[in-house]
């Protein structure tokens, strides 16, 4: 794991943003069923205009990678590459949905028996809660804007 030295936050909901990261880490593990190493990377990169800095956080995997047909449709509802009885294809499209209600955005960089790396980015809020915290574009039922740091290592907040 490579971690930002810093402890950027961004606006996130507690129990959503860690539904997205189990809801990678999950699907990193099942693509590498005979072992492997998953690297999950933070870092803080300057946005484009005037969205100010974004928190961009990788997960890269050794596993079987998604096929270049296939990769277009890794969002869609009820898309999966699993037999019918593993999956339900709403992972990658719950999360997706996640991602963007906090002006996130999520993409997929893949090759099969390769690997796949899934970067999220979203807007770090700047020190004190302004000028820039994002408001989320669909803010979905429970969700309560809450600072959230982006490596939590104490475990109140696992």
């Amino acid at each position: 794991r490579r971690l930002c030295p810093a402890r950027p936050e961004v606006l996130a909901d507690r129990g959503l943003l860690p539904q997205v990261f189990f809801n990678l880490i999950l699907n990193a593990a099942e693509a590498m069923p005979e072992g492997g190493v998953l690297r999950i990377k933070t870092l803080v990169l300057r946005g484009q205009g005037h969205q100010g800095r974004l928190v961009q956080i990788a997960f890269t995997d050794q596993g079987c990678g998604v096929a270049e047909e296939d990769l277009p449709k890794i969002f869609d509802l009820f898309f999966t590459t699993k037999p019918p009885s593993q999956g339900t294809g709403l992972g990658l499209a719950v999360t997706r949905r996640i991602i963007e209600s906090y002006n996130g955005t999520i993409r997929v960089e893949s090759r099969l028996n390769v690997g796949t790396k899934v970067i999220v980015s979203l807007p770090e809020i700047s020190a004190g809660g302004g000028p820039f915290p994002p408001t989320p574009r669909h803010q979905a039922p429970g969700m309560r804007g809450d600072r959230k740091d982006v490596e939590r290592n104490d475990p109140d907040h696992r």
